[in-house]
């Protein structure tokens, strides 16, 4: 199924992407096993690099996780020495916190929860992780 979800962005950018062009993508997560959704994840910083710019909702806390990781990799003395960390290998997926932004969409209001530092406050996520975790230890 991640073939049937992803060969329409791979004929878009083959065949009709364009630097300043909108990329639009409603949780690129669905159907994706967490180390696919962390490669997608460089992909598309490695995209915005190239000129697109990236829309994307999510609920994976393996996709913001790992872009809170790209932003701190953009900030390292020496990217090249770092790149072998990452899925793709690649410094080109390192983005700049200055080229992300992250809102919450709560009860109709959206609130900003990218911090200075390029951490991505997301309490309401870990806040169920927390307890789901505390079920267990209780048991």
């Amino acid at each position: 199924s991640m073939v049937k979800e992803l060969s329409s962005l791979v004929l878009y950018l083959r065949y009709l992407a364009e630097p300043g062009d909108w990329l639009v993508i409603d949780e690129p997560e669905m159907n994706l096993h967490p180390e696919a959704q962390v490669q997608i994840t460089e992909l598309l910083a490695m995209l915005v690099h190239a000129g697109l710019r990236v829309l994307i909702t999510t609920h994976s806390p393996y996709i913001v996780d790992h872009l809170a990781n790209l932003m701190k990799a953009a900030e390292h003395e020496d990217q090249e020495a770092i790149s072998d960390k990452f899925y793709l290998k690649s410094t080109a997926a390192f983005i700049s916190a200055k080229q992300v932004s992250a809102y919450l969409i709560d009860k109709g209001e959206a609130r900003n929860i990218l911090e200075p530092e390029g951490i991505i406050d997301w309490r309401t996520f870990s806040k169920v992780s927390d307890r789901v975790m505390q079920i267990y230890f209780e048991l």
